[in-house]
């Protein structure tokens, strides 16, 4: 497993991400604390190569009217120029903390939406440019923290199901560059902008056709992908036929900035209206200390929306459950659904609705709530922090289509009897580790 950072929100210098906090992406690639299995190497090691990616902060008014300067200068779109719409990417073998360019070029480089990557290889898989996140195509980056244990089963599998196209965007032999190219072969169409609604037809269609591919073949995978077309950003945390998941945390602001030497802070976290909010973080480990006031975990079988604002939908933060045909890892465990039910109450916000409701296993992902509301409306009202509204007593209710099996808000409180929540009752699976170990000594 390897480490993310993805930053979305108003232009800040992306040293301010990748280097500035206490504990950076810089910082987890040698030191990381939450990467639970390794191949032999240190659990803390993220040393095989990284990648960045960015988009120029230039505004959307000034890039239409550098484009249409260039159609009153000439018929023709010069070789020389550069679509500002695609993503910028700077990839290396070396290990980030090692790579002098990250502290002499990106303190000077600004951004409004930062995709970050640090890799821990899987045992076997070369350390190449190619094989470096995060992955392009036109407007698209895509990175992904986790693997698929016995992926050789499948990639024929995948490359056979593969437009054309979409195949030769190919570069490497990752299995996170062949799920790249699964969802990019679910997209409506390569080359326009997309609506949000149409990425996240595209993104549950993928993690379905990935699950499908894996039954009876691979016996577990972690799939926590994050994507994005430059205005909207998808994050997922899942996983099949095992209760492993990477880590992974949200932090929400008006800005995320240095408040003394070395100190970095998201200001006004879980206190601003997702309309107003000036800042997005999602990291597979906080970057600052803070604890629950500054950042929440990610609870499992999820999706996260950012971005991708229109007037017709002010909501610019969504939150969605998972699920699939993994029966083990279904979210409809108790706990697991009240872990996604205290995170939309910390988030004051409801489970949304997938824009696909289900129609059978084989074609969509089930729902588990039907609602989404504007992230952070009680708070702006109410001056409290995020650990003061876990222990409150809510004076709302959390909708949800089935509410005798659907965890209310008081299940979202501990009790003097229950301080810490109870395991969820799965059923014991080998570990990630424990079954691509197996099957390396079977092949052997």
């Amino acid at each position: 497993m390897c480490r993310i950072v993805i930053y979305v929100g108003q232009p800040t210098t992306m040293g301010t991400i990748i280097h500035g906090p206490k504990h950076s992406l810089v910082k987890q690639a040698y030191a990381c604390e939450e990467r639970k299995q390794g191949h032999g190497l240190p659990n803390s090691l993220n040393a095989d190569g990284f990648g960045l990616g960015w988009y120029d902060s230039l505004g959307e008014e000034q890039t239409e009217h550098t484009h249409h300067e260039l159609r009153r200068l000439a018929d023709d779109i010069p070789e020389t120029y550069v679509d500002r719409s695609e993503p910028c990417l700077y990839t290396s073998t070396l290990p980030l903390w090692s790579d002098m360019n990250v502290y002499r070029c990106f303190n000077r480089v600004s951004t409004n939406l930062l995709f970050g990557h640090v890799r821990a290889a899987s045992l076997g898989s070369p350390v190449t440019m190619n094989n470096c996140h995060p992955f392009t195509f036109g407007k698209y980056l895509f990175m992904h923290n986790g693997g698929i244990v016995g992926f050789s089963k499948i990639k024929r599998d995948i490359i056979n199901s593969l437009k054309e196209e979409v195949y030769q965007t190919i570069k490497g032999g990752t299995d996170s560059e062949h799920c790249f190219a699964v969802f990019l072969n679910e997209l409506p169409d390569l080359h326009k902008q997309l609506s949000r609604r149409e990425l996240l037809q595209a993104m549950t269609r993928t993690v379905h056709k990935i699950e499908e591919m894996m039954e009876g073949k691979c016996p577990a995978a972690l799939l926590s992908f994050g994507v994005t077309n430059g205005d909207s950003t998808l994050v997922t945390r899942y996983s099949v036929g095992t209760p492993m998941f990477a880590s992974l945390y949200i932090s929400i602001g008006s800005s995320f900035e240095e408040v003394s030497p070395r100190k970095f802070e998201m200001n006004d976290a879980f206190k601003v209206p997702s309309s107003e909010a000036g800042a997005v973080i999602v990291s597979s480990e906080p970057l600052t200390t803070g604890g629950t006031d500054q950042w929440l975990e990610v609870p499992e079988h999820s999706l996260l929306c950012i971005g991708g604002c229109h007037q017709d939908d002010a909501t610019c933060f969504k939150f969605y459950a998972l699920s699939g045909v993994d029966e083990i890892n279904k979210p409809t465990d108790p706990e697991i659904k009240r872990r996604q039910a205290c995170f939309a109450k910390s988030l004051n916000t409801e489970l949304g609705m997938l824009p696909e409701p289900p129609k059978s296993r084989s074609d969509s992902i089930d729902l588990l709530c039907r609602a989404s509301l504007s992230i952070g409306r009680t708070l702006a009202r109410r001056s409290i922090s995020n650990t003061q509204l876990l222990q409150a007593t809510d004076e709302t209710t959390i909708s949800a289509p089935e509410p005798e099996t659907e965890p209310t808000p008081s299940d979202c409180t501990p009790s003097d009897k229950d301080e810490v929540p109870k395991k969820p009752s799965f059923q014991r699976l080998p570990t990630f580790m424990e079954v691509e170990r197996s099957l390396q000594a079977t092949q052997s």
